[in-house]
């Protein structure tokens, strides 16, 4: 008998460049979740890159509502994050939300977890890119949420675990 073969999950850098060019298209996903490993270091700079690109391709749209945060900003204001979630897009338009650094605001405002999981699974026209690198309860929560449309992605450093091989 021959054991089953593994199929090998790609690298963080092969995973970060399919996500860049899906995003400099504008090829958006409902919800694409950048969270931390479930277990070794984590690499924020894979994340950080994929919402630079989005960022890039979102600014030179015209029709799109656009609203980009940083959690980990002291002016970050949580009711902003709730009226553009809430509301309808100007217009009837397509609309963006990329949240870097959410872990902070989610351990900060209480609902804001609950908030960003019913819109992930209930707006047809809300596109969202989360980076959260903590590992927060309402992180640990928010990577649990489930549906078509909504990607995770967990970057871990790229020689942070041990090569599988015996050097």
């Amino acid at each position: 008998m021959s054991a089953a073969k593994r199929t090998k999950k790609p690298d963080p850098g092969t995973i970060c460049r399919e996500w860049c060019a899906r995003m400099e298209k504008g090829d958006l996903p409902k919800a694409l979740l950048l969270m931390a490993p479930t277990r070794g270091e984590e690499e924020v700079w894979f994340g950080e890159r994929i919402l630079a690109s989005c960022r890039s391709w979102a600014r030179s749209q015209e029709d799109l509502d656009l609203l980009e945060l940083d959690g980990g900003s002291p002016d970050f204001s949580a009711d902003v994050l709730f009226d553009f979630i809430g509301s309808q897009g100007l217009f009837g338009g397509r609309r963006l939300l990329v949240f870097g650094r959410a872990e902070k605001a989610l351990a900060k405002s209480s609902g804001l977890q609950a908030a960003l999981e019913t819109a992930c699974l209930a707006n047809d026209d809300l596109r969202m890119l989360v980076q959260a690198s903590g590992t927060t309860k309402a992180a640990k929560a928010l990577a649990g949420i489930k549906g078509d449309g909504i990607y995770l992605e967990r970057f871990r450093r790229l020689y942070g675990d041990p090569p599988p091989w015996r050097p």
